[in-house]
């Protein structure tokens, strides 16, 4: 169950990576060009068969004029409406 909830938000990162590319008005071949990334993995990255790292999240995002938390706001357990990733009641750090 687990790794089907993992999928769906590879997937649903994935989606919203493809529309703000979409609205940056780059292909997903100037992308790759501009990140140094194969466009293979720009393609793998919006579909969500390839994860995401922290590290490509911040460049790619940056190249599109974007956060990472643009990414990630209001995404889902379970990619589609499930129980909140966040629900402000953790604090982060010890």
């Amino acid at each position: 169950m687990a790794d089907d909830q993992n999928e769906n938000l590879d997937v649903a990162i994935g989606r919203r990576l493809s529309t703000l590319r979409e609205t940056s008005g780059l292909t997903r071949t100037e992308l790759a060009s501009k990140s140094g990334y194969p466009l293979s993995e720009i393609i793998a990255h919006e579909d969500g068969s390839l994860r995401l790292t922290a590290q490509r999240m911040f460049k790619l995002c940056t190249l599109l004029g974007a956060k990472p938390a643009d990414l990630l706001q209001g995404l889902q357990e379970d990619g589609r409406g499930g129980r909140s990733l966040h629900d402000g009641s953790e604090e982060f750090g010890d």
